[in-house]
């Protein structure tokens, strides 16, 4: 018996884990395999200083996420003396294809209050020599950062158990015991979980446990395919983003290519035609890479809300059960004021109005099947 039971070991589950531990509730993590190998830790880490589009409560989740990661990376190195490498490294926004995004993208994020800089090749190349002479007008997200994805999630695991967060890991949540408008119990068929409260925040398979308390939402399984390089010595420092496609350079060399948006179901594997075609636009934005050691490739399955924004709140029929999931590409760097939110919710604080359009409405209650 915990006072709150959380479903998924995501980034998002484990987050909103060390906060609500941090405030003295007694929790328990339920993942279907270890905690933190999903897509959580399949992504780039890349960390954008917040969202110039979509309803107002996820920009605000993207602002307030922005505002809290160095904090919550300074409070995870001093309590578990792992380093997540967080590090603000800026950003280049570039387009080999639709170059007449750019000015829109550029006057989005002014009007988001983030400074973009306007850039030509020359000034590109001012940035990073290495970038192809081919582009010719970009622009700069000067407080972009990334964290290192297996670090983080390292970092808080151990941040969790040092809180006495109990981890129960391969364990597939197959049943709900409701009770009237409440859940009372999770179980895999064999083992029974009780709690007070229930988190349910299991990226991709999030769907199909809502069914299971008879609340509609519809999250798909979009597969990203990533391709991780190596050279002596990093190339460029700055993040170089294409639309869904990115560069993310690490300091000991590395660097992830990625990312494919692919609608496979739950096929979780590489594919020829998507390795390659991540080589070629990285050989086609830094020729240089042509010389760069291919170390390998893997994949994960986002969590993408179809409405096209995450899923954040409680449900009229089910009082205590939290859900946050949805997130698609945006998961680990919305993590903080995710769990922020989550923590509002179990702990019944105040939260802002606009929050009201993450939740749910009275159609998302019924039978599922």
């Amino acid at each position: 018996m915990s006072d709150i039971v959380i479903i998924g070991g995501g980034v998002v589950g484990l987050t909103c884990a060390y906060e609500i531990a941090s405030l003295g509730a007694t929790v328990t993590v339920i993942d279907r395999q270890q905690v933190g190998l999903e897509a959580s830790w399949a992504g780039a880490g890349m960390l954008p200083p917040g969202q110039c589009s979509g309803p107002s409560a996820v920009r605000n989740l993207a602002k307030q996420s922005t505002e809290r990661w160095s904090q919550l990376s300074a409070d995870l190195l001093e309590q578990t003396g792992l380093d997540n490498g967080f590090r603000q490294c800026g950003a280049l926004q570039i387009s080999l294809e639709n170059r007449e995004t750019i000015s829109t993208e550029i006057e989005a994020w002014a009007n988001a209050g983030v400074e973009a800089e306007r850039l030509d090749t020359s000034g590109l190349m001012k940035y990073e020599p290495v970038i192809s002479d081919r582009l010719s007008i970009g622009y700069r997200l000067p407080t972009m950062s990334q964290v290192r994805n297996p670090h983080h999630l390292q970092a808080l695991k151990q941040a969790c158990l040092s809180l006495n967060v109990k981890l129960m890991e391969g364990v597939d949540v197959r049943e709900l015991s409701l009770v009237e408008n409440r859940i009372n119990a999770v179980s895999d068929g064999s083992t029974t979980i009780h709690a007070d409260q229930f988190v349910l925040a299991s990226g991709a398979w999030s769907e199909q446990l809502a069914g299971l308390a008879k609340i509609k939402i519809q999250v798909e399984p979009i597969r990203g395919q990533i391709v991780l390089m190596k050279l002596s010595e990093p190339p460029f420092t700055h993040i170089i983003e294409d639309g869904p496609r990115y560069l993310v350079p690490r300091e000991d060399g590395h660097i992830l290519i990625g990312s494919t948006e692919e609608r496979v179901g739950f096929v979780k594997e590489n594919t020829e035609q998507g390795i390659q075609g991540l080589i070629d636009f990285a050989t086609s934005v830094v020729p240089s890479l042509v010389n760069a050691t291919i170390i390998k490739a893997w994949s994960g399955l986002r969590p993408k809300a179809k409405r096209g924004y995450p899923y954040i709140g409680r449900h009229d029929h089910v009082d205590n059960l939290v859900i946050a999931t949805g997130h698609f590409r945006d998961g680990l760097s919305q993590s903080p004021a995710t769990a922020q939110l989550v923590c509002d919710y179990l702990l019944d604080r105040p939260r802002p109005a606009d929050v009201d359009s993450l939740a749910f409405t009275d159609a998302s209650y019924g039978d599922t099947k």
